[in-house]
């Protein structure tokens, strides 16, 4: 989850996320010297479309809270992008730029020297998948058109539109609703 604030510390967002929707709830962290705890969230039974989570009754994610920035390449939003879920005063990212910072996890995962973030690439497929999935079944046109695409980055579209075709290139059966959402040329 990107949260788009620069007056909240994470682990304020954590405990207000916890407090507001009972999906979501903290654990220890696993390292013995850390002072945080992690955030995770409930997630509702998988269809069978989506990868290696099908089937499965009980399914809960680890979400990371990330404030925007340079260090993850987390662009700002303008005020019309931000989006307040479940009526809450938390501003968060849509998914019209989620899924390309997405992209960009799977990508750094795939290619990095560290076996445990190679490890990652796996969750990011099927997330990048439910994302997609998501973002089609909502409404795929409004998503990359023409009106996102004027308050989107020009250089976070640019980057994503090259992460696709690698992304539909491993995994073709996605290139239709990469298609749908105008992120992959016909």
């Amino acid at each position: 989850m990107v949260v788009l604030t620069r007056s909240l510390s994470s682990e304020i967002v954590k405990n207000m996320l916890v407090a507001q929707d009972s999906n979501f709830f903290l654990v220890k962290s696993t390292n013995p010297r850390a002072t945080y705890r992690v955030l995770w969230y409930k997630l509702p039974p998988c269809s069978s479309v989506l990868g290696s989570y099908a089937g499965q009754t009980k399914r809960e994610c680890k979400v990371d809270i990330l404030i925007p920035g340079p260090n993850l390449n987390i662009p700002f939003i303008p005020r019309k992008g931000i989006k307040y879920p479940n009526g809450t005063d938390l501003p968060v990212m849509p998914l019209v730029a989620l899924l390309p910072l997405k992209l960009q996890a799977w990508r750094d995962h795939a290619i990095s020297r560290r076996s445990d973030f190679q490890l990652k690439q796996w969750v990011d497929v099927d997330d990048i998948k439910e994302l997609l999935k998501i973002v089609v079944d909502v409404d795929a046109k409004m998503w990359f058109g023409p009106r996102s695409k004027a308050w989107l980055p020009v250089e976070l579209l640019r980057v994503a539109e090259v992460r696709v075709r690698l992304y539909a290139e491993r995994y073709p059966s996605t290139s239709a609703d990469w298609k749908k959402i105008g992120l992959l040329d016909h």
